[in-house]
């Protein structure tokens, strides 16, 4: 996955990204991205502008699943890598990953998301570094809205391959998806090869995970690893055990 010292992804606040690969699942659309964040002793805090968590609760809940989903809230304790969406958590990789320290919104794909990255191939054309990324986001209701788990699986996939690879060719292969529930919560898992070529970049794909779990509150969350094919054995454990740590308050 390419990145940036800024951002997550080799790519600019603003800048819109156009995928010309082939895959049947990729689509150009363009996005914006804007960029929040609040930082307290050591913790970054996520709130959509909108009723919090605590305003909810004294409201009674009285909010429909597409609207709750769309009132992220969370935070990134920096110290212990624990990142937080609601009532899921999910601590990210330690060194050599380092956290991003900003918590992101993608207009029409994710609410939030925090993460962190590990160098594969800094500078590799001399600008750009391609990483190994490990995150985790709520989904936005505009992009999954009304799907079930195995068709939001396939939707998140494709904005992966679409729109954090740098604009580079990108074509998906072998996906393969499990039932995999979390604390009584219905989730599936899903993997596939994200495929590219790209000028002075020895990888050739991702191999790339993404866990759904579906909260109670209707918001669907996404814990996600996006690792080159010739990334360190170290990078690899790491990211596969940043996704167990998945849980539900």
């Amino acid at each position: 996955m390419v990145t940036s010292r800024r951002l997550g992804w080799r790519t600019a606040p603003g800048q819109g990204l156009r995928s010309r690969g082939k895959g049947a699942l990729l689509v150009g659309i363009a996005i914006a991205v804007l960029v929040a964040a609040v930082t307290a002793t050591g913790l970054l805090v996520w709130h959509q502008p909108a009723r919090t968590t605590s305003e909810l609760a004294q409201t009674g809940r009285s909010t429909s699943p597409a609207s709750a989903m769309r009132k992220a809230t969370g935070g990134l304790d920096t110290s212990t890598g624990r990142a937080r969406i609601g009532q899921t958590v999910l601590t990210l990789p330690g060194e050599p990953y380092e956290l991003y320290p900003d918590p992101v919104h993608i207009d029409g794909v994710v609410e939030v998301i925090f993460l962190a990255n590990a160098d594969v191939h800094p500078d590799y054309d001399g600008r750009h570094d391609w990483q190994a990324t490990v995150a985790l986001a709520q989904v936005s209701p505009e992009l999954v809205g009304g799907l079930n788990l195995e068709q939001a699986g396939a939707r998140v996939l494709e904005e992966l391959g679409e729109r954090f690879f740098g604009g580079h060719p990108t074509q998906i292969k072998g996906i393969r998806s499990t039932d995999r529930a979390l604390d009584g919560h219905p989730g599936m898992e899903f993997r596939a090869d994200v495929h590219y070529s790209a000028k002075g970049l020895p990888s050739s794909y991702d191999q790339a995970v993404i866990w759904l779990v579906r909260c109670a509150d209707g918001s669907l969350i996404a814990a996600i690893s996006s690792v080159p094919n010739d990334a360190t054995r170290q990078v690899r454990v790491l990211a596969t055990a940043a996704l167990n740590t998945l849980n539900v308050d």
